[in-house]
């Protein structure tokens, strides 16, 4: 009789250690998952910048100047005529500018991607600025003992169409429009660097 209480103790003892076991793995199982759902619900959203902060940024200059250049030219005017010739030197001296208005750059000019990467449509370079002072011009001119002299409404005219020649000269100079728009993209990238966020900033 003692044999079979001691036999049944120790099938009980193996019963209450299995259950205790089964209840431990079940407690582990359910423990790792309440820690993976708590490590998906702390994993954060990434947060798509809103294209209004980086117009916002970028408005806070009302230029982005790409290049700036000095400026000095020199035309030449002669009216040769059978009773004498004069001839009306002028040098123009002065600055120039190149780059864009931001003005020009809209929500529409700008893209950004579910990872936050900013793409810009760049407005054209465009001369913002041509500086050629009226009294810093210097005049050399031969005017024949015949003929009458070169007056100051002569002199404005000169003036306007050199000037005038300046600015085509300026605009279709393709060197001065590349290195305006390298400069004009670093300048772009310094300001976006600091919004929050960004990962990356293309132009198109």
């Amino acid at each position: 009789m003692s044999l079979n209480l001691r036999k049944l103790a120790t099938f009980a003892l193996v019963v209450i250690t299995a259950v205790v076991t089964l209840t431990a793995c079940m407690s582990g199982n359910k423990a790792s998952s309440i820690e993976k759902e708590a490590e998906q619900l702390s994993v954060p959203t990434t947060h798509i910048i809103d294209k209004q902060t980086v117009i916002t940024a970028l408005t806070e200059n009302l230029q982005i100047v790409g290049l700036e250049g000095v400026v000095e030219k020199e035309f030449r005017y002669t009216d040769a005529k059978w009773f004498g010739d004069k001839t009306f030197d002028m040098t123009l001296h002065g600055t120039f500018k190149t780059g864009f208005n931001i003005a020009d750059i809209t929500a529409a000019n700008v893209v950004i991607t579910a990872n936050n990467e900013i793409i810009i449509n760049t407005p054209d370079i465009e001369l913002i600025a041509l500086e050629l002072p009226y009294d810093a011009i210097v005049i050399d001119k031969q005017v024949g003992a015949l003929r009458k002299d070169f007056t100051e409404v002569d002199r404005q005219l000169l003036y306007a169409k050199a000037s005038a020649s300046v600015r085509k000269e300026i605009e279709a100079d393709g060197e001065v429009r590349k290195q305006s728009e390298q400069a004009s993209q670093r300048a772009i990238e310094a300001i976006l660097a600091l919004v929050p966020g960004v990962t990356k900033i293309t132009f198109n």
